[in-house]
């Protein structure tokens, strides 16, 4: 049985592999990580980041210094989601997050189902 399922496993890793999405996505984001407009975004985003941490230690929700963090963040995040390699990885991660979620439910299904019939009683 151990055997069986170590074998299956690996078959699922190799198929996951030669997958074109998954090829799709390990090439987007060797892309992205390499993209000097992203590194500069991202930067950008993570002082934002530091930015509105600090605030919401200082600041009361609604304060105009608080909302401008609030907003800050916002854009520099939109600013990464609008460039055009962003959104290809996004879409990209999107195809194989759905298949990772179809393999967790073929697999954990009904462990779930036992475990929710189990509360109920």
């Amino acid at each position: 049985m151990e055997k069986f399922i170590t074998d299956e496993i690996l078959a699922l890793s190799k198929a996951m592999k030669d997958d074109p999405r998954f090829k799709n996505l390990d090439e987007l984001e060797e892309e992205v990580n390499s993209n000097s407009v992203i590194f500069a975004l991202s930067k950008r985003k993570d002082e934002a980041e530091k930015s509105y941490s600090f605030a919401l230690s200082l600041y009361k929700k609604g304060s105009a210094e608080l909302t401008k963090a609030e907003h800050d963040l916002y854009e520099a995040k939109l600013a990464i989601d609008n460039e055009p390699i962003s959104k290809k990885y996004t879409e990209a991660y999107a195809k194989v997050a759905d298949i990772y979620r179809e393999i967790d439910d073929i697999i954990f299904s009904p462990f779930r189902k036992k475990i929710l019939s189990s509360l109920d009683k």
